[in-house]
């Protein structure tokens, strides 16, 4: 089987972007003449691919749009899309990296029973109640920052900000406050050994999450396409890590867990301007 991928509003570890606030990833498994076939009604005069954005204007545009996406070929079983919240994903990473391990040094395991995911859920909903007067604001994007150009100047900053933001924690949430105030002046410890890496960068997640969905679907390995994305190179290294020869395993935190490696061996060809990722057979 062929997986054919495709993403859209990748700014990499930019997390705060406001013009592109969301990254998505599609896929599909259709067979080519299929593919070609539902595909024409949307191309315009001149166009060797479709465009939304020549599409979304027009009543006919959108006409095409509704009728390609009512296709009974894609379904379930064809087609799967993921997208990440990058707000949110940042604020995965301020609980994972930040709060859990300190609450893990005082005897409390934040990844039972799944709690990082409600804290998660806390500070992504309430983070402006815990931190009033824009001051939650300033606390993401100084932590952002750090995570972006992870220095001793951006460290210091996040630091000074979460203080000025503490200070007016109102009484009933000083408990969430604590639990990030625990980690200040250690971001160079938690987060400082990450300098160069992708793992700020919501796209290999993303990636990988979608491999695994149609492992579910698939027994053996399967080849998956893309075009010339920069995710897919600027993270290579990390994913040709994840596609290693050895014995499957399940690895993971209780009911959060995965079979490692990817069924997918990469062997890099170009043809025009994709790049075919191909399995071993």
């Amino acid at each position: 089987m062929r997986i054919y991928f495709d993403e859209s509003g990748n700014t990499g570890s930019d997390l705060l972007n406001k013009d592109q606030p969301l990254f998505a990833l599609a896929s599909t498994c259709l067979e080519n003449d299929a593919a070609q076939r539902l595909v024409q009604p949307l191309k315009r005069q001149g166009q060797t691919e479709a465009k939304y954005s020549k599409l979304k204007n027009s009543r006919s545009g959108q006409a095409a749009l509704i009728e390609f996406l009512s296709a009974p070929e894609l379904n379930l079983s064809t087609a799967k899309f993921s997208q990440a919240d990058k707000r949110y994903y940042l604020i995965t990473h301020l609980v994972d990296k930040l709060i859990e391990p300190t609450l893990y040094e005082n005897g409390l395991d934040l990844y039972a029973r799944d709690a990082h995911v409600g804290l998660t859920n806390v500070w992504y909903f309430t983070g402006k109640s815990i931190f009033p007067n824009g001051h939650w604001e300033k606390v993401l994007s100084a932590f952002e920052r750090a995570v972006r150009c992870p220095t001793n100047s951006t460290f210091l900053h996040f630091d000074e900000t979460l203080t000025r933001a503490a200070r007016v924690t109102p009484f009933d949430s000083r408990d969430f406050a604590t639990g990030l105030l625990m980690a200040k002046g250690r971001l160079e410890e938690f987060i400082g050994c990450y300098r160069g890496g992708v793992v700020f960068d919501p796209a290999p997640d993303i990636f990988t999450a979608m491999i695994h969905r149609w492992m579910e679907q698939c027994p053996g390995k399967f080849s998956l396409i893309h075009d010339r994305s920069k995710p897919l190179a600027r993270n290579e290294k990390f994913f040709r890590a994840l596609i290693v020869d050895a014995p499957s395993r399940m690895i993971g935190y209780g009911e959060r867990q995965v079979e490692m490696p990817l069924r997918v061996r990469c062997q890099r060809r170009f043809k025009t301007d994709t790049v075919f990722v191909v399995p071993a057979i």
